[in-house]
């Protein structure tokens, strides 16, 4: 695969993903910006920054951390604490996730709903001739599809007809349940179809290439240079 620059993606080193996580746990935008302006920009740095993984952060670890860009008050403090202790706890699962993964091949990868939303929106700015509703908007299956592809380095060939709309991915039936084994252990889990689109005729092909150029684009790789 050629060289293409690589934005963070996974949840734990997403900048998107620190600023959402910051938000549901009850810190304002000022107190956000004040854990990006310590120069803390994912959950994954944030699990180390005020205490190692296992530890909760005291009252003072918490000051010392702000270091006056922002005025700490009991609310500041008990939501910096539950944002800490998320970013322990997505760390510490991602390791288990990393190495789960390395034994099965075929697991799909999935990009952060915060940084495809915040990709979605800088994609619509910068393409203001397309619609990008309809038959242009990608499903987010699509996009997962193009980021596997990134996270594992892999060359594969994807055909037109697995890029379906958003609008056909809602539509789709809840997926039937299958036993796998897992680990010498036997789980239920969610069967993840094929889903698949209609490229019968010269106009479904067009759309289907094109949801994949924008799936490609999304991700920040070109579909050329593979």
């Amino acid at each position: 695969m050629a060289h293409v620059a690589r934005e963070a993606t996974s949840l734990i080193h997403s900048k998107d993903a620190l600023e959402d996580r910051a938000r549901k746990a009850g810190l304002s935008a000022e107190e956000t910006q004040a854990i990006l302006a310590g120069n803390v920009n994912s959950l994954a740095q944030l699990a180390f920054a005020m205490c190692p993984p296992g530890q909760a952060p005291s009252e003072q670890d918490i000051r010392t951390f702000y270091d006056g860009r922002v005025a700490v008050n009991l609310g500041t403090i008990t939501a910096t604490k539950l944002l800490v202790f998320e970013a322990h706890t997505m760390v510490v699962a991602n390791i288990k996730n990393e190495i789960s993964r390395k034994d099965d091949a075929h697991a799909a990868s999935t990009l952060p709903s915060a940084e495809r939303d915040r990709r979605i929106k800088d994609q619509k700015e910068k393409l203001r001739g397309l619609r990008l509703k309809g038959d242009e908007e990608c499903a987010f299956s699509a996009y997962d599809l193009v980021f596997t592809l990134l996270e594992k380095d892999t060359l594969t060939y994807l055909h037109p007809e697995r890029f379906l709309t958003r609008r056909a991915e809602l539509q789709q039936k809840k997926p039937a349940r299958e036993l796998v084994l897992d680990q010498n252990a036997l789980t239920v889990r969610d069967k993840q179809p094929e889903a698949t689109c209609s490229t019968r005729t010269e106009l479904e092909v067009v759309q289907a290439m094109r949801r994949r150029a924008l799936a490609f684009d999304l991700i920040g790789l070109c579909p050329y240079t593979m």
